[in-house]
């Protein structure tokens, strides 16, 4: 059971550091990679709560100016002409995986990518943007064709999952299955960079927010997905009575108690 609250974690207030302290611990079963931009702004490095140290680069980008506060928490706003974030070599599996990604187009113009993996000479990818059609596209492993998945609206915020597993691939938005089919490809997505906000660090900039971001070595089932949707912060949402930090990654951290209803 979950339990949606409108009290949203943060730096400032505390949040799970780690399966232990998290009220929903299977969300970090198989966690790769956790970029809750919506807990608060953490300068020109984006912050992994997974643990894993897979920091971001903010390139291109002003700090002061492009972590801006909205309905969900904080996110960084692209500006669509050379700003993006260097993920770098996340750990991504080729054979099973999930990634999540929240995202608002503030003007839709020509085709953008939101999420981009790729191998540098190779075909194997995983992408997630914005077509010039005003439509949401992924793509996966090694074939060139883009599959639509939904209408894109400039604004309006959308929360796309992708899936994977042994050749089959499930696309949902907002918590909406949109899509099952195969694929092949994805070696070497292991040893590989990632890049939010453009098509690798060149090209196809995003003009937008983006949000929270989340990958898994494990396909996520369809009651975590729907989980996810309902309770954008159920990751990082603290479990009943146990002590968090608070205050942004790299500075000093306090210890607090948390209340709220335990998940399971």
């Amino acid at each position: 059971m979950f339990i949606p609250a409108p009290w949203h974690p943060s730096y400032a207030f505390g949040y799970a550091r780690n399966a232990a302290e998290a009220a929903y611990p299977n969300l970090w079963e198989g966690l790769l990679g956790s970029w809750h931009l919506s807990l608060g702004v953490t300068g020109a490095t984006l912050f992994d709560v997974s643990g894993y140290g897979h920091g971001g680069t903010l390139t291109n980008m002003e700090p002061a100016t492009d972590w801006v506060p909205t309905e969900r928490g904080y996110a960084l706003d692209f500006d669509g002409a050379d700003e993006f974030v260097e993920l770098g070599i996340i750990g991504l599996n080729f054979a099973t995986g999930t990634v999540s990604v929240w995202f608002r187009a503030d003007v839709i113009g020509g085709e953008t990518y939101v999420f981009s993996h790729r191998t540098d000479g190779g075909n194997d990818r995983i992408y997630i943007g914005v077509t010039n059609n005003n439509e949401i596209f992924y793509n996966l492993g090694g074939g060139g064709n883009k599959v639509v998945i939904s209408d894109a609206v400039a604004g309006t915020w959308y929360q796309v999952i992708l899936t994977w597993d042994n050749g089959v691939s499930t696309a949902y938005v907002n918590g909406d299955v949109r899509d099952t089919d195969t694929f092949t490809g994805l070696g070497g997505v292991d040893t590989t960079e990632c890049w939010l906000g453009a098509y690798k660090h060149e090209s196809n900039f995003f003009n937008g927010q983006i949000g929270d971001v989340d990958t898994w070595g494990r396909v996520l089932s369809f009651n975590e997905i729907q989980h996810l949707h309902v309770d954008e912060h159920a990751i990082v949402r603290p479990r009943l009575a146990v002590p968090l930090s608070s205050g942004a990654p790299a500075g000093n951290r306090r210890r607090r108690m948390i209340f709220f209803g335990a998940g399971t």
